[in-house]
């Protein structure tokens, strides 16, 4: 009857080491499955920041190919350009000195 229980406590203990590594080690872990989730989750905000810069980006080359306004505005900004008749001044702050 003694060898009986060995046998089951020994059985017992190879089963709830089975089971606590497939719970948190190896691929197929349930540590693994959450860290593939955290990585899923990460890829979705990934992919909807790329899905917003995409949109935006549609919508400055739609400006660029047939708003002359959007094209004028830009040229004034970025490039310091100015209509035939018009001056331009620019004003530059002088650095101080401590």
């Amino acid at each position: 009857m003694q060898r009986s229980l060995k046998k089951r406590i020994i059985a017992g203990i190879v089963v709830a080491a089975g089971a606590g590594y497939f719970l948190l080690a190896g691929n197929t872990s349930v540590m693994a499955l959450l860290r593939s989730q955290k990585r899923a989750a990460q890829s979705q905000a990934d992919l909807t920041r790329s899905r917003a810069t995409i949109d935006s980006l549609q919508i400055v080359i739609h400006k660029l190919k047939g708003d002359s306004a959007y094209i004028e505005g830009l040229a004034r900004e970025k490039l310091g350009m100015a209509k035939s008749n018009e001056t331009v001044y620019k004003f530059v702050q002088e650095a101080t000195h401590k």
